[in-house]
């Protein structure tokens, strides 16, 4: 696969798992150097360190230059290049939105993030509220220009919410995919098929009032999924298709010691506060899927009636037999799991 914006043209190779690992970068000035970035990932998909080695004549050259990160769950935690770490700090436990960055450790400097209403950096100032950098975005992410004044001299790659910038490449990173600023779409398939959305390569219909922390799901800033961690594990939470109250109706297909609370008059959050999935607005009870099929792993609020429509999408990722329900003692765990879950959610409402 191959990218040309005019002035580099890159060539990208995957692995078997549809990431990225190396990119050869062909400057259009042959005064410059070509460059080769291989990456490595973690069993949960994470992109763990980046290598980049200078090329000539087609054969790595020089010493080779790694840098590693850090994770926080899905959330990045450091940049660690050299011996100089780069910390961040979000708005929030479940948010992907930046607050501040520290760089280093013994005498740390502090840099505070500016965004715009959907996530985006726009500026840093330091502890004096000095601009440091200052960056201006078109709508689907790409940097038009920035102006970087920072002492330390470390360049700032956040994007859109859950994207970091490689220069080696020209894409975003966006944890399960990579996102390509000049087109305003990713580069690869939806993991999840059609669960994402029935564009697989679609970002959002629009990126002002859309994020995609992931690159699996896009969450609409009027809230439909807002990301979250419950007992460790991180959560897209529904927010629209539960509510507290008495469910206006029960499906035929609910269990019947449902359909008799529900006509005692529980509400949504009597049935969370005993450990049972709540009514969605379809009439069933709320489904946890699993995102990546693992249990455990990171899980989503989705209705029944969607589950089952998209089930060969959304399990894509699962191979014949290879269902955690086909082993006990994971099953076992995840039953427990989901009653302790539904507990805990119901202290939302």
């Amino acid at each position: 696969m191959e990218k040309d914006n005019g002035q580099t043209r890159w060539h990208y190779r995957y692995d078997g798992e549809h990431r990225l690992t190396e990119v050869i970068s062909q400057p259009r000035d042959r005064n410059r150097p070509q460059t080769e970035v291989s990456f490595r990932y973690d069993p949960l998909g994470r992109r763990i360190n980046k290598t980049r080695r200078q090329m000539l004549g087609g054969q790595p050259t020089g010493k080779p230059v790694t840098t590693r990160f850090v994770w926080e769950g899905f959330r990045l935690l450091q940049k660690v290049h050299g011996d100089v770490p780069l910390t961040y700090v979000y708005s929030d436990q479940d948010s992907y939105d930046p607050l501040a960055r520290i760089d280093g450790v013994d005498a740390p400097e502090i840099f505070w993030f500016h965004c715009q209403p959907n996530g985006t950096p726009e500026r840093m100032t330091d502890i004096e509220g000095q601009v440091r950098w200052l960056g201006v975005n078109c709508a689907w992410g790409k940097l038009l220009r920035e102006s970087k004044t920072q002492v330390s001299g470390y360049s700032q790659y956040l994007r859109m919410q859950g994207q970091y910038l490689n220069l080696e490449t020209g894409l975003h990173y966006n944890l399960f995919r990579y996102y390509d600023p000049d087109c305003g779409r990713f580069t690869q398939q939806d993991p999840i098929g059609l669960a994402g959305g029935i564009n697989l390569y679609q970002y959002a219909p629009n990126a002002l009032g859309w994020v995609d922390p992931w690159g699996l799901s896009r969450c609409s800033s009027s809230g439909k999924y807002k990301l979250g961690t419950i007992l460790g594990r991180t959560f897209y939470k529904n927010t629209v298709d539960i509510h507290p109250g008495v469910p206006k109706s029960v499906h035929t297909s609910v269990h019947p010691s449902i359909k008799a609370k529900f006509k005692d008059g529980w509400t949504n959050v009597d049935f969370m506060k005993n450990g049972y999935a709540p009514i969605g607005t379809d009439g069933k009870q709320v489904n946890l899927h699993h995102v990546l099929g693992q249990e455990p792993g990171p899980m989503v609020e989705i209705l029944s009636s969607t589950h089952k429509l998209y089930h060969k999408q959304l399990h894509g990722l699962i191979e014949n037999g290879g269902s955690f329900r086909n082993t006990p003692e994971l099953d076992r765990q995840y039953n427990r799991f989901r009653s302790a879950y539904w507990k805990l959610r119901a202290l939302d409402f």
